[in-house]
């Protein structure tokens, strides 16, 4: 599901010339965490409403507004981008962007795909984004250093340029049912998971920002911290598809599988606070929260998908936002943590956290509206 990452292209260019857009458009840390943190807040505001527009409209218009807003943001970001504030409306394009393509590509998998291949399938979707970024922070630079950075962005523009007139041929918009006497248990259903998606989120997307620092905390080289991402993120990849095709296999509707992935991140995690000086327990820890604690996005959509009956787009936009909910305080959080005590206390509190996506987890499984 390669259009899952176009909404994520200004956000991986930005962040991969976080350095050279401070110096030349005149910003500093503070400025640029707001900007990172304005994208993700608008996503999670409008993931919700974006659902509903993919159930109405169709999802391969909506695919072709994803292109045409991803597109909008590289040019305006290339071309024009000269001060903080173009900076954010290229990430708020994004946001939209980001937006429209995950639930299009929800919607087109939940309607498109037989049952039994969706978990793999969403579990695909949900590693597109990871491997994207991984893509992009690899040639990118290459790109940047012979014709420069905005040359570089003007010419990764022809990805959504060229996706808009891509789109694959997709089944027509399906009305939505009237609500049923289930309607309540639903509606407690996806508050259960929109919740576990913001708790886990929020240490899920954090991983990856710290980790490198807290690898050099716990004794490691600034080169192997670096180490320890990649392979952590390679982790949450195989993960996601493995543990698809394992739902895939058994039928399952993933309830199961996603508090077993969150019990084993907070186990990660927990080990984690024991991993000052001890470089060994560091990495092996840190695989561990990489691999469970951010494996489970591809089921959370998946589960949401089967819990949702004919809305799938509407529900895992309100998973989706929760998510982002999560990913605009988690870091922030950890940071305060980090600066003001030390890695071992954020990390006791991410063991918390985590803990308590797989307990509102566990609550959602409670709370499945009878047949």
């Amino acid at each position: 599901m390669a259009y899952t990452a176009l909404g994520s292209l200004p956000l991986f260019l930005i962040s991969a010339y976080s350095v050279r857009l401070q110096q030349e458009l005149g910003f500093g840390p503070a400025l640029y965490g707001t900007a990172i943190s304005l994208y993700f807040a608008v996503s999670a505001v409008v993931s919700p409403f974006i659902g509903r527009f993919v159930e109405r409209v169709g999802a391969r218009a909506a695919m072709r507004g994803a292109a045409a807003c991803s597109l909008s943001a590289l040019l305006l970001l290339g071309a024009v981008a000269d001060s903080w504030p173009a900076l954010a409306v290229c990430l708020a394009l994004g946001a939209l962007a980001n937006g429209l393509s995950q639930m299009s590509a929800n919607v087109a998998l939940a309607r498109g795909i037989v049952s039994h291949r969706q978990g793999v399938a969403f579990g695909l979707k949900q590693s597109a984004v990871p491997i994207a970024g991984l893509a992009a922070g690899a040639w990118l630079p290459a790109i940047s250093g012979l014709a420069g950075w905005r040359t570089a962005v003007l010419l990764l523009a022809v990805v959504p340029a060229v996706a808009i007139w891509l789109v694959p041929r997709l089944g027509a918009p399906t009305p939505r049912t009237a609500a049923g006497k289930g309607r309540r248990a639903v509606d407690r259903r996806l508050f259960s998971l929109a919740l576990t998606a913001a708790l886990a989120g929020a240490i899920g997307n954090s991983l990856a920002v710290f980790i490198v620092d807290a690898a050099v905390a716990a004794g490691l080289t600034e080169h192997a911290g670096a180490v320890v991402l990649a392979v952590g993120s390679a982790a949450s990849i195989t993960t996601r598809v493995a543990v698809g095709w394992f739902v895939d296999r058994r039928g399952s509707d993933a309830t199961t599988e996603l508090i077993t992935l969150m019990v084993g991140g907070a186990v990660g995690l927990l080990l984690l606070v024991f991993s000052t000086g001890q470089p060994v327990l560091f990495t092996g820890a840190a695989v561990l929260a990489f691999a469970a604690g951010w494996g489970w996005p591809g089921l959370l959509h998946y589960h949401a998908v089967r819990s949702s009956g004919r809305s799938p787009g509407v529900a895992t936009g309100i998973v989706a936002s929760g998510t982002f909910l999560g990913t605009v305080v988690g870091p922030a959080s950890i940071g305060f943590l980090v600066a003001h005590g030390s890695y071992a206390l954020a990390w006791a509190c991410c063991t918390a956290v985590m803990a308590a996506a797989a307990l509102s987890m566990t609550y959602a499984r409670r709370s499945r509206p009878r047949q």
